[in-house]
């Protein structure tokens, strides 16, 4: 590609030195005087100049005009206020009866401040595509259980740990595996990941289940993520390192954002 580019760029200005040389020796040496024939002579050069000119840069100009028609994504950790924080789940069984565990939510915010609609966006972790589970402005965060009797969630419970209430959050919620942002300020926001008590792996949404461990000293969780649109021209890439020196203790940080365009 990058070889055919320069094949491009040289054929053009080749054509375009030519034109302008016989532009040049047309003028100076009287082969073209002030007649119709000469004028319309002059035109047609002067045209085959423009069209040379975008013919050889035709690539960079479509892609210019199209990446500022594009949708331009910004992925961004949300800053929550005290009383947005997640601080347990809550379980609803159908008889009405709740059980809870403590917990702690991350979440992010994707904004679009392009001209365009930004249609089918589909989050990654990895090669893992993400269920995108919504933002909750609330310190119990609540979830559908699909038992039938208390009791049997409880041995659930008691048979599986902590996991019980790990599946019933990835389980229990309406979530959706795309969405539409539109251009403006506020965007869409979704759950990045949570972490429950006694429970060490860091939890991120998905088809099937994602499980990152912390390692190292401090432990460490890097979570790498890709946004993809529909008629996209590339997508956008975002790296985040999360500190987790227990399972509420931890520190998220965005490391960096990048578009990357489609080969």
């Amino acid at each position: 590609m990058a070889i055919m580019n320069l094949r491009r760029k040289c054929a053009g200005l080749i054509v375009t030195v030519l034109v302008l040389v016989a532009l040049d020796l047309g003028w100076t040496r009287g082969w073209t005087t002030l007649t119709d024939i000469s004028d319309a002579l002059t035109f047609t050069l002067v045209g085959a100049i423009g069209a040379t000119l975008y013919w050889t840069w035709k690539p960079e100009i479509n892609r210019w005009v199209s990446d500022r028609n594009q949708p331009k994504l910004k992925i961004a950790l949300n800053e929550l206020r005290p009383e947005e924080e997640v601080k347990r789940v809550e379980v609803w069984l159908p008889n009405g009866e709740k059980r809870s565990h403590e917990a702690r939510f991350c979440f992010i915010t994707i904004t679009n401040s392009g001209k365009r609609i930004a249609k089918n966006v589909r989050l990654y972790c990895g090669f893992d595509q993400m269920l995108l589970m919504p933002f909750k402005r609330k310190a119990d965060y609540k979830v559908d259980g699909e038992w039938n009797r208390p009791e049997e969630f409880d041995e659930a419970v008691k048979k599986r740990g902590i996991e019980t209430f790990v599946l019933a959050t990835l389980d229990g919620v309406r979530q959706a595996d795309s969405t539409t942002i539109r251009p403006g300020q506020h965007g869409e926001s979704f759950v990045l990941f949570f972490t429950m008590k006694d429970f060490s792996p860091l939890c991120v949404l998905g088809f099937t289940r994602i499980y990152e461990h912390p390692h190292g000293s401090p432990p460490i969780v890097k979570l790498y993520l890709e946004a993809h649109y529909e008629d996209g021209a590339g997508y956008y890439t975002a790296e985040f390192e999360i500190v987790m020196k227990s399972w509420e203790r931890l520190k998220p940080k965005l490391v960096e954002t990048a578009f990357k365009p489609y080969s």
